[in-house]
């Protein structure tokens, strides 16, 4: 076992002696291990390059999740497996900085699957319900008091600007060969700033958003295919459903 982990899992009373510390799933962002014990965990080293604060990113974590299972115990749910569980330092964080800069955090490992892609229609409905769920589960939610982990991350008059002084641009000289597709984006303009200058002025209420509603960022039971819960709640931010709902069509 990889002696730099065991040094990082020092940190954390693990419930019975670490019997194998292993890579696990195919994430690009951050990398995660199974951590096997008499309890399993799933530690994960988060890429403070893509989030540069994140203590920041643990608070919304830990609000979040707790929040959720208030909910779902006041539903006679199972709190350690209908949403993550953020596993404590000794000395009381939700995360571990090393030595060297490096950010880890400790969840309690959910026994279920995920899927990257299906055709089929009960797994979509699943998932779908299952991001659906966390949005209405979050609804009261104060959105407002999240952290912006990823600024700007929906901004679409940002991403908008930024197309076109890239076409300017042309670094690569590609710009003519897409051109019907930045024709398309440009007769748009009138259209991109719809959402975020609704929630802006108000007629778009602010929301706790996901960010990520992809196939592979719920967890479905290994039997029923029945959604678990959602995962991944690294970009969750203030937003509107929109984001989530035009990202999982996607």
């Amino acid at each position: 076992m990889d002696k730099h982990l065991l040094k990082i899992l020092d940190n954390y009373d693990i419930c019975g002696e670490i019997k194998d510390v292993s890579a696990y799933g195919d994430g690009h962002i951050n990398r995660t291990y199974e951590v096997k014990a008499d309890k399993n965990y799933l530690l994960q080293k988060i890429n403070n390059t893509v989030f540069p604060h994140p203590e920041e990113l643990m608070e919304n974590y830990v609000a979040v999740t707790q929040y959720l299972k208030k909910i779902i115990i006041a539903n006679g749910g199972d709190p350690e497996r209908e949403t993550l569980t953020v596993i404590y330092t000794k000395d009381g964080k939700s995360f571990c900085e090393t030595e060297d800069g490096e950010f880890y955090r400790l969840l309690v490992f959910i026994d279920a699957v995920s899927i990257n892609i299906t055709n089929d229609p009960a797994e979509l409905f699943s998932v779908a319900s299952a991001f659906g769920k966390f949005q209405n589960d979050l609804a009261d939610y104060d959105a407002s008091t999240l952290h912006e982990v990823i600024p700007q991350f929906h901004d679409t008059l940002k991403r908008y600007n930024d197309l076109i002084a890239a076409i300017e641009e042309n670094k690569a000289s590609r710009a003519d060969s897409v051109k019907d597709e930045i024709e398309y984006a440009i007769g748009m303009k009138d259209r991109i700033g719809v959402v975020v200058n609704g929630i802006k002025d108000g007629s778009i209420p602010l929301r706790v958003t996901h960010n990520d509603t992809k196939l592979n960022n719920v967890l479905l039971d290994k039997d029923t295919k029945e959604c678990v819960c959602v995962i991944d709640l690294d970009t969750v931010m203030p937003g509107s459903y929109l984001y989530d709902y035009g990202d999982a069509l996607r």
